[in-house]
This record gives structure tokens, sequence and C-alpha cells, in this order.
């Protein structure tokens, strides 16, 4: 008698992790779509603002990550723990988004498309590439002791 309750509640749980994902999603896509407005200046803000984020890693950004993915559990090779150097993502990820600011600059927007895609259909490889951006940042959440930032829980 008690599996169905067991059942129940952890269907309860996945249905409200999916509808907090399911929100988030439609935050960053409202976020996303009023950029798209601001993208008709001159000057690619989107970009400016992507490059900000590589170069300067701000501690909102993995968390941002981390709530927009919260329903989608890591691949099995995610977990392993490898080793990798954050400075060439860094470089590897300000070079594309320079290349797609040059691109920004003509009449055709790309960085804003590139956003949409990533915050509608979440491909894991945006995953990969926030977590190698911030493998060697901490993590401090209150008083508890420093830990590496993970975007999903171990």
């Amino acid at each position: 008698m008690s599996i169905p309750l067991i059942e129940k509640q952890e269907d309860d749980e996945l249905a409200a992790v999916t509808q907090e994902a399911k929100s988030m999603k439609n935050k960053y896509t409202l976020i996303l779509g009023l950029l798209f407005f601001v993208e008709i200046l001159p000057l690619p803000f989107t970009a400016f603002i992507s490059i900000y984020t590589v170069r300067k890693r701000p501690d909102w950004f993995p968390y941002a990550v981390k709530s927009l993915y919260k329903d989608i559990p890591p691949a099995e090779k995610d977990t392993k723990s490898r080793v990798v150097d954050p400075k060439v993502t860094q470089r590897k990820c300000t070079y594309t988004l320079a290349s797609m600011m040059l691109i920004d600059l003509g009449p055709v927007p790309l960085t804003i498309p590139v956003g949409l895609y990533i915050v509608r259909r979440r491909p894991k490889w945006f995953r990969r590439v926030a977590e190698n951006l911030y493998a060697d940042k901490v993590a401090v959440s209150g008083n508890a002791a420093a830990k590496r930032v993970r975007l999903y829980d171990d």
C-alpha cells in the first residue's frame, strides 16, 4: 500500500521540478525577446553581455544554468569528474562570441536566435560548456565549506 504513495510523491516532486524549469525557460525567453528589440540598435548589445559573462564569470550564471536544466538529468559521462582548463574554454567562447558579434554587426542578428535556441531546446553541450567555464571557481552557500561549482546535483 505504501508503494503507490511513494510513487505519487515522486511524481509530484518531478512535476514540481518540471514546472519550475518551464517557468525559468519562459522567463529567459521573455528576457531574450526583449533583448531582441534592443538588437535593433547598431551595436550588438547581447554579444557584449555574453562576452562579459564569459570573461568575468559572474556568480549568478552557473545558478541560472542550473535552474534552466533542473529537470534534465545529467548524462553518465557528465557526472564523472574530469580535468579541464577553464582558460581554454574561456578563450574558445570569447572567439566564438566575437565572431558572432561581427556577424551581428551586419543585417543578420545571430546572438539572440542562438540564445533562444539554448533556452528553448536546452542542449547538453551548453551545460558542459558552462561547467567547464566555471571548473576552477568555488561556490560558497552561507557558512558551508567551499566546493566546486556544479551544475547538477551529485
